[in-house]
């Protein structure tokens, strides 16, 4: 799964993309939980830089804000299909997530969950590590207001996230700029888009450094210039 995302400045994702970007910037951020806004791209205005929020707000809620009693902020690839949460916005509402990279922790005893130990897991030769999600807008129906929000789609592991990520075997879908394409290109079905864009992507992808202690400022920004 993915719990912990890290997140670069408005400023360098707008000169290093081009997308458009008229509200107020938001600074780097390098422990980023749910709930949370995020910077993506969507199907409907892939040359719009947006920040939602990460946790998927399904329709029928009250409060317009995340419930902590749903796990909403990820969406496994397996019940795309099934789930009445992320079957009607299949094909109709993608969104590209853009970070810095995500947190991900290894356990000495997986087992029992003991000893764990964080990695920053990014993609390798890359400025930006970009995730596959689906996004909504709830809507209050006595004011009007909108509140876009999103979840990020995990696929099984590849061996190299299997070794850190050993309790449940899971990692976020990776795209790259062409994938990203792909997963946002309305004039392909979900069918083609998910066979050309979901897939795992191999070892050599990702870059994983293990930390001392995640949300530390100064180890990360030693880490983001090995990386």
């Amino acid at each position: 799964m993915c719990g912990r995302i890290t997140l670069p400045r408005t400023q360098e994702i707008v000169e290093e993309t081009g997308l458009k970007f008229e509200q107020e910037h938001m600074p780097a951020h390098i422990n980023v939980p749910p709930t949370l806004k995020i910077p993506l791209i969507t199907n409907t205005k892939p040359d719009h830089l947006q920040y939602f929020t990460w946790s998927l707000i399904p329709p029928f809620s009250k409060t317009g804000k995340p419930d902590f009693k749903m796990s909403t902020f990820n969406a496994t690839i397996e019940r795309l299909e099934e789930s009445q949460m992320w079957k009607p916005l299949l094909g109709k509402r993608h969104c590209v997530i853009i970070t810095s990279g995500f947190y991900e922790w290894q356990y000495e005893d997986p087992i029992k969950k003991k000893n764990s130990k964080p990695h920053l897991i990014k993609a390798k030769n890359s400025k930006f590590t970009y995730m596959a999600g689906l996004w909504s807008v709830w809507t209050d129906r006595e004011t009007g207001e909108m509140v876009p929000s999103c979840t990020l789609i995990t696929l099984p592991a590849n061996s190299l996230m299997a070794q850190i990520h050993n309790t449940k075997g899971r990692m976020p879908a990776f795209l790259t700029e062409e994938t990203a394409k792909i997963w946002l290109d309305q004039e392909l079905s979900y069918d083609e888009r998910k066979k050309q864009a979901l897939n795992p992507v191999p070892d050599e992808f990702l870059d994983a450094y293990p930390i001392i202690k995640v949300g530390d400022e100064e180890e990360y920004s030693k880490l983001m210039e090995i990386c």
